[in-house]
Order: structure tokens, then sequence, then C-alpha cells
């Protein structure tokens, strides 16, 4: 998987949710802290996201959405394994580039969160 990389499958990740469809965007792979993380696409902004447009990403895209600058959401190769991923698009590297302000900014990511997916993102810059 390379940054930016957005796949879809059915995860039980998603807070508040059982099961359920995901996009997911590919930030960075596991290391002996974190899995191989992700950040969320969402139809609704919960503070602070990342807003991407329906028209930059027609092809996975119904309606504009965000990036989510929650909690990144980290799977071990196991759990990768046992999920039946389809890759969907990619993320443009200006907009990874803006994402990473974001990132850096973001007041609802937790700080080591913001230094593993901002370091993941500074290959875009």
């Amino acid at each position: 998987m390379n940054l930016g990389e957005v796949f879809s499958w059915i995860t039980s990740q998603a807070l508040g949710h059982q099961l359920r469809d995901k996009m997911h965007v590919f930030m960075c792979e596991e290391d002996g802290f974190d899995g191989h993380t992700f950040l969320f696409i969402s139809t609704i902004d919960y503070g602070g996201d990342f807003k991407i447009l329906q028209a930059d990403y027609p092809s996975f895209l119904t309606h504009d959405s965000y990036i989510s600058l929650g909690r990144p959401v980290c799977y071990s190769d196991a759990d990768l394994n046992s999920y039946t991923k389809q890759q969907v698009g990619q993320i443009r590297k200006d907009h990874l580039q803006q994402l990473f302000h974001a990132v850096q900014g973001s007041d609802t990511m937790e700080a080591r969160y913001i230094k593993r997916v901002g370091n993941a993102l500074k290959a875009a810059l």
C-alpha cells in the first residue's frame, strides 16, 4: 500500500457502529507500536476534519466528504488479511500536502498520532 491510497472494506473499527463499509486512506505501515495506519473518510465533519470534494474524486465519492482527523485506525497484518479490501482511488499529492498541515494543526487528534500521521505525510511535501 502507498501513502494516500483509498480502500473500501467492511470494518468494525468505526466507533459507535457495528460492521459497516468504510473508506480508509492509507497513511503508513505498522511499526513496533501501531498497526498499519489509516484515516477514515466520513460524510460528516466531526469537528476540524479535512474536506475533500466529490468533484475532485468522482470515481469513489458520491458527495463532498471529510478525511477524519480524530483517531486513526490501525490494523495488524492478520486484521488486514481478514478483510476483503478494494482499492477505490488515490488522494492527490496537493491534497496530501494540505492534509499534512491540517493534521499538524489538529486539536482533535492525539499528539502521538499527529506525529505518526504527520511523519507519514511528510513524504508528500
